[in-house]
């Protein structure tokens, strides 16, 4: 749910995030088209890991790659073709993302009323995806792209150290 407000707060705000960091319009347009390819591409380097990688590295790699997009995000207003550096790292983590979060409420709770303990847990996920776009409006208004751009990262990182906890 964190992953899919700091996601969706980006993505919806990615044109005037990246006119905020010094991006020309155009750059702005190419690089949100990158997202929707990268993610196939991470479901296809997923695929291609499989077995070997297993689902908890998978994810911690995931959660690291939504950690490191907005740091990529912000270097783009430095030099700007890091911004398809940073669509493709947050479109594949979001791609892996969505593959791997049934496969691991198997692997974790066990397929037991799967659809019904999988149909629970998305509610979160589906309310913070809603409430994006609305949270980073009100951000945006009080302290522009960076606190956006904070804000989404943080959720990532906070994310990442919840993975991180001992399960058990």
């Amino acid at each position: 749910s964190l992953l899919a407000l700091g996601h969706w707060m980006l993505i919806a705000f990615l044109r005037p995030v990246l006119a905020g960091i010094g991006l020309p319009d155009g750059w702005a347009v190419m690089a949100a088209a990158t997202v929707g390819p990268a993610q196939v591409a991470g479901r296809l380097a997923l695929m291609a890991a499989g077995v070997r990688l297993g689902g908890r590295s998978a994810l911690l790699l995931t959660l690291a790659g939504f950690v490191v997009a907005p740091v990529v995000l912000v270097l783009a207003g430095v030099a700007m073709p890091l911004v398809f550096g940073f669509a493709l790292v947050q479109g594949a983590a979001n791609g892996v993302l969505t593959i791997l979060r049934p496969l691991l409420v198997a692997e974790d709770l066990g397929s037991e009323g799967f659809g019904a303990v999988s149909g629970m847990m998305s509610i979160a996920t589906l309310a913070a995806s809603a409430a994006a776009p609305m949270l980073g409006a009100v951000l945006m208004a009080l302290g522009g792209w960076a606190l956006l751009v904070t804000v989404s990262g943080v959720t990532a990182v906070l994310a990442l150290a919840l993975a991180m906890l001992p399960r058990g």
